[in-house]
């Protein structure tokens, strides 16, 4: 059952997962799975909406349960968190070993080896329970970890809300016990990438040893060999998408690659968001150049951008002739953006406003071809000068 299909039937479905559960009857529908590159191959496993409903309302019951005991430096799926605070931490700690960079620094980086696959059940439900009290989740708890197994009673699954709470409570324990019996000072950990900074090479190599250890045997997990390194802070450091160097950071050369492959108009924003956070004017500037050329090859106009620019002009226009005037509109734009020695997004302003003119003139929508022939009249003219391009919606 898809969301628009629960939601049809919301109040009916909601009463039937709340009755399930009163008689502590629910299980665990099966997962679709599916991959996604993003940018290296994952499998997701998603969960049937009801599912995930009650998995939204587990998450909530225990999220603040938990992370009031996490540690300060833990940045994944937590509120107030995220990447850019854990890039704002590194640098801080960086320049505290450094001494704002006066002297060297070293860090160590790891990686856990099949995180997800490898989170033993038996552990976590352990780890779980020491905190809840409750009988009834501690039930539903059980059976949303043994719902999905990757090897015997080992895995979890990324495509739920509850995996990513479940992966901080299983790490938790890494993370205290570097920071209260290692001692570590300098320690960032997202998800299952972590880093560790000090001034002292043998200190981070000792840190190593006992922490592969204390994984085998607390956690039954393993460093990923080929992703343990020490670095000195001056070299750069990759670290949760971006190279930190000394007094800048810039974005890693993949994610450049990526973006500029994928770029759109609808994708800028999001990306502008991710270079704001480093050292990037090159790279915007290149950005807003290819968009600038391809205008007309990037789908402009949404529906519900026509159905703004239809209101903004008090215009009333049926629902079934929408996708019509959103062909004549986005028409106009690529036709706009093909004329050769303009600005793709200057002349699409231009563009724009000629189509809000036509609709709030005339008030009442244009049969398709007149709409068409209208704005081309109004639009600016230069014979022979076009570009033959694939128009991408």
């Amino acid at each position: 059952m898809d969301v628009l299909a629960f939601a049809f039937n919301l109040e009916e479905n909601l009463f039937k997962l709340h009755n399930i559960l009163a008689q502590e009857r629910w299980f665990p529908d099966s997962y679709v799975a599916f991959s996604v590159h993003d940018p290296k191959l994952r499998y997701i496993h998603k969960a049937t909406v009801r599912d995930r409903v009650l998995y939204q309302a587990v998450y909530r019951k225990l999220y603040p349960i938990f992370d009031q005991n996490f540690i300060h430096d833990s940045y994944a799926s937590r509120l107030g968190k995220g990447i850019h605070k854990g890039v704002e931490r590194f640098n801080i700690f960086a320049r505290k070993i450094t001494r704002n960079y006066r002297y060297r620094g070293f860090v160590l980086k790891c990686d856990i080896r099949k995180f997800f696959d490898s989170i033993d059940h038996r552990i976590l439900f352990g780890l779980i329970a020491d905190r809840v009290c409750d009988q009834k989740i501690l039930d539903l708890v059980s059976k949303i970890i043994t719902s999905f197994a990757v090897y015997n009673g080992k895995g979890l699954p990324l495509g739920n809300v509850t995996s990513q709470l479940f992966a901080n409570v299983y790490l938790n324990q890494l993370d205290l016990y570097v920071k209260h019996v290692l001692k570590v000072k300098c320690y960032i950990r997202y998800c299952d990438d972590f880093v560790m900074l000090d001034s002292s090479y043998d200190r981070l190599l000792e840190c190593v040893i006992a922490i592969k250890l204390f994984l085998k045997e607390k956690l039954l997990l393993k460093l990923h060999p080929k992703k343990i390194s020490i670095r000195k802070v001056g070299q750069g450091i990759d670290f949760l998408g971006y190279i930190s160097l000394p007094y800048y950071r810039v974005l890693r050369t993949s994610t450049k690659r990526r973006m500029m492959r994928k770029i759109n108009v609808k994708s800028l924003p999001s990306y502008l968001g991710v270079l704001s956070h480093c050292s990037s004017r090159g790279l915007k500037a290149e950005i807003l150049r290819i968009i600038e050329r391809n205008a007309s090859m990037i789908g402009m106009v949404t529906l519900e951008e026509v159905k703004k620019l239809a209101s903004l002009s008090r215009l009333s226009v049926p629902e079934a002739e929408l996708e019509g005037l959103r062909k004549d509109i986005d028409g106009i734009l690529a036709y706009v953006g093909q004329i050769k020695g303009t600005s793709g997004l200057e002349e699409t302003k231009r563009a724009l406003d000629t189509v809000h003119n036509v609709m709030r003139e005339d008030g009442k929508p244009h049969p398709r071809g007149a709409f068409t022939e209208t704005l081309l009249s109004a639009a600016p003219q230069r014979e022979g000068q076009y570009l033959k391009v694939k128009k991408i919606l």
